[in-house]
């Protein structure tokens, strides 16, 4: 489906019923790399996923700026008739999240943020990468790119350990557009203020990678340590630790939202691990 918000055209998805969780993916991936989690988190809420700015099948507009990212999404929920959801950003996702969080607290009803460190980076992340795959970018060789880039976001050695899962978040990343991976690349995202993390007053929950290459734990920490009583739980994958270990993600973001509500945890954890 589509639907006009902030100038643009939004694809996006809606799966179950109940209470609305939005799922927001990273940079270089589509609202088909939720996939595989869908099923578990719509058999309790209303589940919207959708294409980010330049992403999938959503229009890049004028331009890739950080500014009208972050707009689309409370344009979007404001255009689907959706005035408060509970928000789940990964990587890219999770500073969009963050940002709804921040300017717009009374929209956002929990945050989990998902290998994300809602803006904290480091120069071993940062610009020498970014600029090494510009390089990439402009001499043409994108898959190499790609496939560069799905390595870095699991622990080492994981496209021979589950060599189906890789191939699946290949080929989710192989669906970005060139033109829209050079102005991913090209753009410089202001830093995130601070100032913006502490005033989150949303329940918040980290979920990071112990083996991430790209939200490093340390810098997650940092992010926890400015959003006031949020909550961290640490699993033993790379930076997709929802396609790593999707039980164990699913069991964790469903009973932190059930804690919310004060609901049972059990049937939940049953639910996510088959």
């Amino acid at each position: 489906m589509k639907i006009k918000a902030n100038g643009i055209l939004i694809n996006y998805s809606s799966a179950g019923e109940g209470e609305p969780l939005i799922l927001i993916h990273g940079a270089c991936d589509n609202l088909t790399m939720w996939d595989s989690l869908v099923p578990a988190f719509s058999a309790r809420y209303r589940v919207i996923t959708y294409d980010v700015r330049g992403h999938g099948e959503t229009e890049p507009g004028v331009g890739m700026s950080t500014a009208a990212v972050f707009d689309d999404l409370s344009a979007f929920m404001q255009a689907i008739d959706m005035p408060r959801a509970y928000i789940l950003g990964y990587s890219m996702g999770g500073l969009i999240a963050a940002h709804l969080a921040a300017a717009h607290p009374n929209m956002v009803k929990a945050l989990v943020l998902a290998s994300s460190a809602a803006g904290f980076s480091s120069a071993s992340v940062g610009e020498d990468f970014r600029a090494h795959m510009r390089n990439m970018i402009e001499s043409g060789d994108i898959d190499t790119l790609v496939r560069i880039l799905t390595e870095r976001c699991f622990r080492k050695g994981y496209q021979f350990i589950n060599p189906p899962q890789f191939e699946y978040y290949l080929r989710v990343k192989m669906r970005t557009k060139p033109e829209n991976l050079k102005g991913m690349m090209q753009s410089q995202p202001a830093p995130f203020d601070t100032a913006l993390l502490r005033s989150i007053c949303c329940p918040t929950l980290l979920v990071a990678g112990q083996f991430d290459m790209l939200a490093p734990l340390q810098l997650i920490r940092k992010a926890q340590q400015a959003i006031p009583g949020a909550r961290l739980e640490v699993l033993k994958t790379g930076h997709a630790s929802m396609i790593e270990e999707a039980g164990q993600f699913t069991t964790v973001i469903l009973n932190f939202l059930a804690g919310l509500s004060g609901n049972s945890q059990t049937d939940f954890e049953i639910s996510a691990a088959g």
